[in-house]
């Protein structure tokens, strides 16, 4: 029976676009290590959620790492690899690492643990340090505002509100700066999702687009995903940021407007006309679409395209 080490992970459910991108900023320092693999299983309960991340690691950075009483790699292993496993449940996020399976990896995986826990942990320690500093700048401008007054009551009302008009831009701007690292970040996740999962992607940093194939019948429909600010939330900046994917459905001669709004009121998703090509989209805002809901909805729009344009060529769509 295998022997796991388990990390409690700061977070609030599953959060894989946001572990992924750690990982691949740990990996970052480990030359040769990369992530080959990732297998996200919410079949069995999707309120628990397991996920596999392989890591492929070169022969030289196992090598590096290992201490004279460790395991030595057999000599016929030209691709050695570890294996990490992500699961929720509850409101409790565990990383655990099975002992046995990555016997022979184990000092370099330990490193790259390790720089993963305290990558997270930073980012908890410098918010608390953050607020602690924000409560410590509100006591002493408390007590400055004090002496002030029995000095001069007139100026201190001045002084006063020039301080707050000043930690009001202060604090927006820095609102403004950490909601676009979000985005940015939420978004780049996604991406790396789509790259793990389907393979080769192309794009730009608003949009990539991805291929979806299937084998059975052999199929393959196209998806494209972009960022983009809806017209309400219009002057909001990039913190307003909502993902569109969207997906070919057939061209504008296959298929007459009249017909295709009386698909919009049956199908999941919408059908809108983009130039000479009916497309079907759908939308979200970028930090709520997490990497299990992006990959779940990323393959029921590319089935339902797929179904809805087979029909349509073939004439056998229902008309009223």
């Amino acid at each position: 029976m295998s022997n796991w080490s388990t990390f409690t992970l700061p977070f609030e459910g599953l959060e894989l676009p946001r572990f992924l991108l750690t990982l691949e900023q740990s990996l970052a320092a480990f030359p040769g290590a990369r992530i080959t693999f990732v297998e996200l299983d919410a079949a069995d309960d999707p309120d628990e959620p397991l996920c596999g991340i392989e890591i492929s690691l070169s022969r030289a950075l196992v090598e590096q790492h290992r201490a004279p009483e460790d395991p030595e790699l057999p000599e016929d292993e030209d691709a050695p690899s570890a294996e990490i496993t992500l699961s929720a449940e509850g409101e409790e996020t565990t990383l655990a690492v099975d002992l046995e399976r990555n016997a022979y990896v184990m000092p370099v995986l330990v490193k790259i643990v390790e720089d993963v826990l305290r990558r997270l942990e930073v980012i908890d320690e410098d918010e608390s340090e953050d607020e602690e500093d924000e409560d410590e700048d509100e006591e002493f401008d408390e007590d400055e505002d004090e002496d002030l007054e029995d000095e001069d009551e007139e100026d201190v009302d001045e002084d006063e509100d020039e301080d707050e008009d000043e930690e009001d831009v202060d604090e927006d701007e820095a609102d403004e700066e950490e909601t676009e690292d979000e985005v940015g970040e939420a978004f780049e996740a996604l991406r790396v999702v789509a790259a793990r999962t389907f393979g080769a992607i192309e794009g730009d940093e608003k949009s990539f687009s991805l291929t979806v194939s299937w084998e059975e019948p052999p199929r393959k429909k196209g998806v494209r995903v972009r960022a983009f600010e809806p017209a309400f939330a219009a002057g909001e900046g990039e913190g307003a940021s909502w993902v569109a994917l969207e997906c070919e459905v057939c061209p504008l001669s296959a298929l007459p407007p009249a017909e295709a709004v009386g698909i919009n009121t049956a199908a999941d998703f919408q059908m809108s006309l983009d130039g000479e090509t009916y497309l079907l989209t759908t939308s979200y805002p970028v930090r709520a679409l997490d990497a299990s809901l992006f990959l779940e909805i990323t393959l029921a729009l590319a089935e339902q395209a797929d179904i809805l344009g087979l029909a349509i060529e073939e004439g056998k769509l229902a008309r009223s």
